[in-house]
């Protein structure tokens, strides 16, 4: 390869899953397959790609494969500039990658009040830009200004004004604290998956959220409260969150309690109990968790790294 020409990095993993439970019998899944595809051609620059599918998971978008993140990246003396499509700076469970995920779910308070919430084809994206500064030790802020209706592949998502989220982390010794807000006017957008009745929706939407993250020895844990408010042409409001805790038993096994509850109830309050197993090599990751939300279920998930990691 030229020398002019920069190398292209390559990161893929897999994520296969076998669930059991009342109700939904026993199935295997290809939960994810991703690839990662970056370049540096300076040292402030990166280019980053990311494509997706997953199978046999019941959900309407398997079997397809996806556009996930396309983004330019710019550092600079005050911070970084992202553009492109990428996940709106909204709710610490929700920015976390789910390779790292401490159960194989995110919460559904999580996953239905990001700004992107009950937009299946959108995978929590959104097409923007957005800037990251760290002002000083310990504090670190972003702020996103998007489109409001989604992902690049979206459809039926309707229209509005843009989309405003701003989001700030505070580090005071093993305790991180953290705040987000999402703003937006609407003309007509589509939020029906987590709003009765908001399937034509003019107004205000309001997404704001409260996390903290902390460890202690063996010990670390981490909880999140979300808020979502529309007034318009209908007014509802849902919120909900999670905690949980972790309890490192070896230095690659550990395991993990978590509650979770939404509200108004759609039979997503639960309580997650798992252990994780994660070789030193951190090539393979083991989940298995035992599952009560609207039914009891068992879940094993194997991760593996195929490229990079």
């Amino acid at each position: 390869m030229s020398p002019d020409v920069p190398p292209v990095h390559v990161v893929s993993y897999a994520q296969l899953r076998a669930t059991a439970g009342d109700g939904i019998g026993s199935y295997g899944s290809v939960r994810r397959f991703r690839v990662n595809l970056s370049t540096e051609p300076t040292q402030s620059e990166r280019w980053f790609v990311q494509l997706f599918t997953k199978e046999n998971n019941q959900s309407p978008t398997d079997g397809e494969l996806w556009l996930h993140d396309v983004s330019w990246r710019k550092k600079t003396l005050q911070g970084t500039w992202t553009v492109g499509q990428l996940r709106p700076p909204f709710s610490l469970q929700r920015l976390t990658i789910d390779r790292e995920l401490l159960v194989p779910d995110r919460a559904t308070a999580s996953d239905l009040l990001s700004p992107v919430g009950g937009l299946g084809r959108s995978f929590g994206r959104e097409i923007g830009v957005q800037f990251d500064g760290k002002p000083h030790q310990g504090l670190t802020y972003s702020l996103g200004l998007f489109r409001g209706s989604g992902a690049l592949q979206q459809v039926g998502a309707g229209t509005g004004g843009l989309l405003w989220v701003g989001r700030a982390t505070q580090q005071l010794g093993s305790v991180q604290w953290g705040g987000s807000l999402a703003v937006r006017h609407n003309s007509s957008r589509d939020f029906s998956k987590v709003f009765a009745g908001a399937k034509n929706f003019n107004g205000w939407d309001t997404r704001a959220g409260l996390d903290v993250l902390a460890h202690q020895g063996p010990w670390r844990g981490s909880a999140e409260y979300l808020v979502g408010k529309l007034d318009g042409s209908v007014k509802r409001r849902a919120e909900g969150g999670y905690a949980d805790v972790v309890r490192k038993l070896t230095p690659s096994t550990e395991l993990v309690a978590q509650v979770q509850t939404y509200s108004p109830d759609i039979g997503t309050n639960g309580l997650t109990l798992g252990v994780n197993v994660i070789p030193s090599d951190k090539r393979n990751r083991i989940q298995l968790d035992y599952i009560v939300q609207r039914q009891h279920r068992v879940e094993l998930q194997y991760q593996y790294f195929l490229f990079g990691k």
